[in-house]
């Protein structure tokens, strides 16, 4: 709906680039379709009464998804690849001591 907004506001950059982030949404096939149709019904150049209609529709619920719902997976993703980003540069910044096993291990023992 932000997307539309800006189309009414008349931000033709920001409705353009929102609406292109959600037609390319692989998560959410319906969003895409959505939004793939506006797209190309505003480049076509559709009156603002049009805008208004669609505005004043209540959203469906199969249609729209809660952004944090529907991304949950991408989010476990990116920090699951930070992690695995900053193990890699600890790892890189360890020096490799082959002739001396028992030093390539950094484990302080426990002390109490």
């Amino acid at each position: 709906m932000a997307a539309l907004m800006h189309a009414y506001a008349g931000n033709t950059g920001k409705w353009r680039q929102a609406l292109s982030m959600l037609a390319h949404d692989r998560h959410d096939p319906a969003m895409a379709a959505w939004a793939s149709q506006w797209e190309a019904r505003l480049a076509a150049g559709i009156g603002r009464g049009e805008l208004l209609a669609e505005l004043r529709r209540a959203p469906a619920s199969h249609v729209f998804r809660e952004w944090t719902v529907a991304n949950d997976s991408v989010m476990q993703d990116v920090i699951r690849s930070a992690g695995a980003e900053a193990a890699r540069n600890y790892l890189q910044g360890q020096p490799v001591k082959f002739d001396a096993p028992d030093q390539m291990i950094h484990n302080t023992p426990f002390s109490r």
